[in-house]
């Protein structure tokens, strides 16, 4: 339907153009919207998707319809693609903890505790088995604890007044970090998509601090507008260090040589193999922790099959 409104055809026409048996019943209900005199934004928040609004939104009161969905849409077709190949790359090192984990839980809970009873009631000392029970319990303990500092710190990262502090204390005290690089990195896709839309720097950090779901995005877009506005040059506010250096120097350079948005693309190119690495550094981190779980589960599994034939050897 946007591509249809770019070419300035009627709204009408572009809803009966692009109507389908899966949207028939969202398009009548937007055209019965608007012929009760419904405005575009009101009729169209009933059948737009949640995380779609959520963009859209923000962008409404700066931009027409038009061009307000299409920078929508492609912020949300770029985050899904990223949110795809993260889950690509970690899926396979999270699935393997997760069934390295079951299968001690299953072993720990349900085989060791009958072979210690059916060792007890032989009346024979089973120190070694009572040992490798102790050693499992204190692997869950360490397991429960270690999850729940994870699951806290996740928690927390999803506040968004966590999130803005978070980075504003990163960006003074270790710049190069991770998450000041994946703000910078998430900054620039956005600001990106707005140059690409011919909107102005001033126009887009503006635009761009009224986006309160990427809480970098709208901490960096606000404090750019904000010294703006102070009558700070562009060559000093590119310079800032709320972002991080490589991108920095990209802004200086783009500052220099009037050519903006190749020079941003080049530094998102740079700065995403740089987080891929990382991506893959900390995968092959979980796989090394889960084969190091597996290895020791063998060596437990081991000590518990040979313990009967030890036994045997007695009589």
């Amino acid at each position: 339907m946007n591509q249809l409104l770019k070419q300035d055809i009627p709204l009408k026409d572009a809803l009966s153009l692009i109507e389908e048996k899966r949207n028939e019943k969202a398009i009548n209900n937007l055209i019965r919207q608007l012929e009760q005199g419904e405005a575009l934004e009101v009729a169209f928040h009933s059948i737009c998707p949640k995380k779609l609004w959520l963009h859209l939104e923000g962008f409404l009161p700066f931009l027409s319809f038009s061009k307000a969905l299409e920078l929508s849409i492609r912020l949300l077709q770029m985050e899904n693609q990223k949110k795809k190949a993260m889950e690509k790359k970690l899926s396979y090192p999270f699935l393997l903890l997760v069934l390295v984990s079951a299968g001690s839980f299953a072993f720990s809970y349900f085989i060791l505790p009958t072979m210690v009873k059916l060792i007890g009631s032989a009346a024979v000392e089973n120190q070694s088995l009572k040992q490798v029970e102790r050693s499992l319990r204190i692997s869950w303990i360490m397991m429960g604890v270690l999850s729940i500092v994870v699951l806290s710190f996740v928690f927390l990262l999803k506040m968004k007044k966590v999130q803005i502090v978070l980075y504003r204390l990163l960006s003074k005290i270790y710049p190069k970090s991770y998450f000041v690089q994946k703000g910078s990195i998430e900054f620039v896709e956005y600001y990106l998509e707005c140059l690409r839309l011919c909107l102005s720097s001033q126009e887009s950090f503006h635009l761009l601090s009224s986006i309160q779901e990427k809480p970098p995005v709208h901490y960096i877009a606000s404090e750019f507008d904000r010294l703006l506005c102070f009558g700070i040059s562009f060559q000093r506010i590119y310079s800032h260090r709320i972002v991080e250096p490589n991108l920095q120097r990209f802004f200086q350079l783009s500052y220099f040589f009037k050519d903006t948005i190749p020079l941003l693309e080049r530094y998102l190119a740079i700065a995403r193999d740089k987080q891929n690495q990382r991506l893959k550094h900390f995968s092959i981190l979980l796989q090394c922790f889960a084969y190091g779980q597996i290895a020791y589960l063998l060596v437990l599994m081991y000590q518990v099959i040979l313990y009967p034939m030890q036994f045997l050897q007695k009589f």
